[in-house]
């Protein structure tokens, strides 16, 4: 799976949106949690979860992707750094945002009622 500058599953851009409007955390179902370190993200059980944020695919199983063969075996060099990657993916989402956007799947009221409960 490739993330980056032009995506068209725009998958950063529900994450992009909520730190662009200065959200007090990101709530992600436990599963997809694991995947991602980035600002606060509050991991919730799906049950507890607006059901807009909560995971479409099986999350039971682990997901590990490393590209550490590839640098050992075949001196693989990434073309840019992390940082500048996640920089250029946010410009570019930023610019590109999807033709259509649901306002549903930014439902703040709902995740504020989940972070509330949290507490």
């Amino acid at each position: 799976m490739v993330h980056g500058p032009g995506d068209e599953q725009h998958r950063f851009f529900g994450v992009l949106r909520r730190m662009d409007d200065r959200r007090p955390a990101i709530l992600l179902d436990q599963g997809l949690a694991r995947m991602l370190a980035i600002r606060e993200i509050v991991a919730l059980p799906s049950a507890h979860l607006p059901a807009h944020l909560r995971a479409r695919v099986d999350t039971r199983q682990d997901l590990f992707a490393s590209s550490a063969r590839l640098r050992q075996e075949l001196g693989y060099v990434p073309p840019i750094e992390r940082t500048e990657g996640l920089r250029r993916t946010s410009a570019w989402e930023r610019a590109n945002p999807p033709a259509t956007i649901d306002p549903a799947l930014f439902d703040y009221a709902a995740e504020d009622a989940a972070l509330a409960a949290r507490a």
